[in-house]
């Protein structure tokens, strides 16, 4: 390999790369990192190559100098954004731009540690709520929000390890609070008569027939058109699902099922 880069052996399956991605435009010293491969041989040198490629293209990202902030932004951008459906994208970006970068957004990612973690949990738990007036009390986030940002960093940092900006995802090491199982309220069938009775007439009537007929979602109760239903044959085809966000609502193909009964008094999908 060329003086810019070689491959060492660290392990069975791991390599240590070096490469140099020239001087410092300030101190004239060589930048000189150093990337884990776990694989073969090959891979590595192919990693190599990458990167020399990257530093020569100005699209090399330093992991030395990248603050946790700077790279959630680029993980909501370059992974969530084409991952994740629009609504859940809108969930993480809240989490990141109000809990985590506030808290850890100045750490340098490469410098992360599990202590600075715990310590963000505890403070969110403890104070993690904004106070509304003066008067009011700091109140914390309850366990169950907490479980969320911890579900979210997590998965950030998973990203981040296999991008290899970080050697290993701290949050691995930090345990998430623990929720408290609220168990759901379920309409029991007795209740059915009472609860259709009472919204005969009014708009929800209609909705409400559908979705207990059929098991359908608001999502998808919502993106349903004409074509989707055939009054004569008592079918209904659900092939969409509506996501509203703040930026627009957009429907997607998510789910195709059918209800085969009559409108009114649908089986259960």
């Amino acid at each position: 390999m060329s003086g810019r880069g070689n491959v060492t052996r660290r392990g069975r399956n791991s390599w240590r790369v070096k490469f140099d991605l020239g001087a410092d435009p300030v101190t004239g010293r060589r930048l000189t990192r150093f990337v884990t491969v776990r694989g073969t041989r090959r891979q590595a040198l192919a990693e190599l190559t990458k990167l020399l490629r990257s530093a020569d293209t100005g699209e090399y990202v330093d992991p030395a100098n990248t603050t946790v902030a700077e790279f959630l932004e680029r993980w909501l951008r370059d992974w969530a954004a084409v991952n994740v459906s629009p609504s859940t994208l809108q969930r993480y970006a809240g989490i990141v731009r109000m809990q985590l970068i506030p808290h850890l957004g100045e750490i340098k990612i490469q410098k992360l540690q599990a202590d600075r973690v715990a310590e963000m949990y505890a403070t969110l738990l403890r104070e993690g709520r904004c106070k509304k007036t003066e008067d009011a009390p700091i109140a914390g986030l309850s366990p169950r929000t907490v479980s969320h940002i911890h579900r979210v960093l997590h998965l950030a940092l998973r990203i981040a390890a296999k991008w290899k900006l970080i050697a290993l995802n701290v949050a691995d090491s930090v345990d998430k609070p623990k929720a408290d199982d609220k168990e759901v309220e379920i309409i029991q069938a007795d209740a059915l008569p009472g609860l259709l009775e009472a919204l005969r007439g009014k708009m929800l009537y209609t909705v409400a027939v559908t979705a207990l007929g059929t098991g359908a979602r608001r999502g998808e109760l919502l993106a349903l058109r004409r074509q989707d239903i055939d009054l004569a044959a008592g079918t209904m085809k659900i092939e969409r699902t509506l996501e509203q966000t703040k930026s627009a609502a957009c429907a997607s193909s998510r789910r195709r099922a059918s209800a085969e009964s009559g409108p009114l008094n649908c089986r259960p999908m």
